[in-house]
């Protein structure tokens, strides 16, 4: 099938900016005001993070729109089967571990703890999804995020994680790593509001999931029901769902600062706080409807009206899949394919570029040379793995 343009460009500019990001930093080019804040504050590269969670989730949705009935399949061989696809990325968290520990290469503990990292946060929060595939059925993912996300503030706030992440000396393997460990319930969330996005993106219809929870909370779920994965897309409808969203995770953000309900220090990454949260909802969100606002221009889909003109036969081969005919740039789409392979390569080769050459001390002439072969290494990359698809 082929991908969804707008979706397909968000994600390859965002997986194209976050890699480009984390090897620009160590250059005295890179502007300081884009780092990462260290507690509270927003800037460029607080944002990659949340947002990699966010488009996991929306790709996350993929096989629940293809094969609705593995909602309500048992949840521990899904939880077996999404441990054994998460090894390789704990795996790879860990052999990061090593090397950087091994190779005393400069790093943050104030980001993810000690020996947490990325990796590790990225390979948990899709087993923790397939926990709540049997609440998902009867209850909208949204709620069920914000939920999360609630319940996130308030271990920060009323239960002190706030002042433990912030104050506690790391004295064990939990303390060590408490960042990773209090940050996940909140990348969880993200990782759920990703999913409610992708289950209205995705579909040709924003409602199909919707009717699709409905047929397995009555054992109804048939092949007229599946049969709508192939109808025409309904972009009008789309984005002015997404618009929805868009007005309610802004709206939500900014009660939160004016009400003080993150503890009034504002947006933390570090914490994943209820305001981090929305942020990075409503940020991803204004991008993906902004895309598919252009895709709707420039690549209309051929309405319902005109195809019941044409008296088209539902089930022909012609119709559109999940995803509409229009074709998104080739090495957008290479760099989608094969997202975490390139992002992995990217973490690889910023090492390498730490560990070969000074960047801190790089002129800003000598820092653009390389940061050009290494962007143009990362596009070579993703174009030459274009035609296969890899599986962490």
């Amino acid at each position: 099938m082929e991908p969804l343009p707008s979706f397909t460009t968000y994600r390859a500019h965002m997986l194209l900016m976050t890699c480009l990001a984390i090897l620009a930093v160590d250059f005295p080019i890179f502007p300081r005001s884009l780092v990462k804040c260290e507690t509270y504050g927003v800037s460029l590269m607080d944002i990659g993070v949340g947002s990699f969670v966010f488009s996991g989730g929306i790709a996350s949705a993929i096989p629940l729109i293809r094969t609705p009935s593995h909602l309500a399949a048992p949840t521990f061989p899904k939880m077996l089967r999404a441990m054994r696809k998460s090894l390789p990325i704990i795996l790879l968290g860990l052999v990061r571990v090593l090397l950087v520990k091994g190779t005393e290469y400069p790093e943050h503990v104030s980001e993810y703890g000690v020996h947490w990292n990325f990796f590790i946060t990225l390979a948990l929060v899709p087993v923790m999804e397939v926990m709540l595939h049997p609440i998902m059925i009867r209850v909208s993912v949204t709620a069920i995020g914000v939920v999360v996300a609630i319940s996130q503030q308030l271990l920060l706030s009323k239960f002190g994680l706030s002042d433990y992440v912030l104050n506690a000396p790391r004295v064990d393997l939990i303390s060590a790593n408490k960042e990773g460990i209090v940050s996940l319930p909140g990348y969880f969330s993200i990782h759920l509001l990703g999913l409610t996005t992708g289950l209205l993106l995705l579909p040709p219809s924003p409602s199909y999931f919707r009717r699709i929870q409905r047929s397995l909370q009555t054992h109804s779920l048939n092949d007229s029901a599946l049969a709508e994965r192939y109808a025409v897309r309904q972009n009008g409808k789309t984005a002015t769902e997404l618009s929805g969203y868009l007005v309610l995770w802004w709206a939500l953000m900014g009660l939160c600062s004016l009400l003080k309900l993150d503890g009034g220090n504002g947006v933390s990454r570090r914490m994943v706080n209820i305001s981090y949260i929305f942020w990075i909802c409503a940020y991803n969100v204004s991008f993906i409807l902004a895309y598919l606002l252009l895709d709707m221009v420039f690549f209309p889909s051929p309405s319902t009206t005109s195809r019941k003109k044409k008296n088209i036969d539902q089930n022909s081969a012609s119709l559109h899949p999940i995803f509409p005919t229009a074709i998104p740039h080739p090495l957008l789409d290479a760099v989608n394919k094969n997202g975490l392979v390139v992002f992995l390569v990217a973490n690889i080769a910023t090492g390498l570029i730490n560990l070969t050459i000074p960047t801190m001390y790089t002129s800003d002439l000598w820092a653009m040379v390389v940061l050009c072969g290494y962007s143009y290494a990362i596009c070579t990359t993703a174009w030459v793995l274009r035609g296969v698809r890899l599986r962490l």
